[in-house]
């Protein structure tokens, strides 16, 4: 007897690509507009920060 599994098999449905471009959509962004914003770290990280409502970010996350 096998143990359930807690994934389905084969691969993942979306990709990041989808799910960023699904979140772009929602924000009334486009995908230029992303990759303008991606080179201004500060910006970047503002974006993402919010999100991730979780606080899962830190000030000091040690990538700088």
């Amino acid at each position: 007897m096998e143990p359930p599994r807690k994934r389905k098999r084969g691969r993942p449905r979306n990709t990041w690509r989808r799910d960023m471009g699904a979140d772009a959509k929602q924000m009334g962004q486009t995908w230029g507009q992303l990759e303008i914003l991606a080179q201004n770290r500060d910006a970047w990280r503002k974006l993402v920060g919010g999100l991730c409502s979780d606080g899962a970010t830190s000030k000091d996350d040690g990538y700088d």
